[in-house]
């Protein structure tokens, strides 16, 4: 089976019943980002490729969308999360990697990407 939530959930995820029938267009930023993000989960991965996920979302939805992270990654999903936010990938992920120069190295020891 597929790994990710039902459409109901994604709804309800990210909230999307105040944005049914609005056009994208007329949308904010934030808005639009949780209807990418939505059409993501809607396809139901098993593995996710999220870049710079949070950005434009509120403390809300940044809460929410990581609390449906864990326990994506919790239930045998797999995520590779490319950020700028050493806090934003504190949350989430145990392995993290820093790029330099066009080159994978690992992060400091004690977790933190180095800038």
């Amino acid at each position: 089976g597929r790994s990710g939530p039902p459409d109901g959930v994604v709804t309800a995820l990210l909230g999307l019943e105040e944005l049914m029938g609005r056009r994208i267009g007329r949308l904010s930023g934030g808005m639009r980002r949780r209807v990418s993000i939505a059409m993501a989960l809607l396809q139901r991965p098993r593995c996710l490729l999220m870049d710079e996920a949070f950005s434009g979302l509120d403390e809300t939805y940044r809460h929410r969308l990581t609390q449906w992270l864990l326990d994506f990654l919790k239930g045998g999903g797999c995520l590779l999360w490319c950020s700028h936010s050493p806090e934003e990938l504190s949350r989430v992920c145990v392995q993290q990697l820093r790029m330099e120069g066009g080159h994978l190295f690992p992060a400091s020891p004690a977790g933190a990407i180095q800038p």
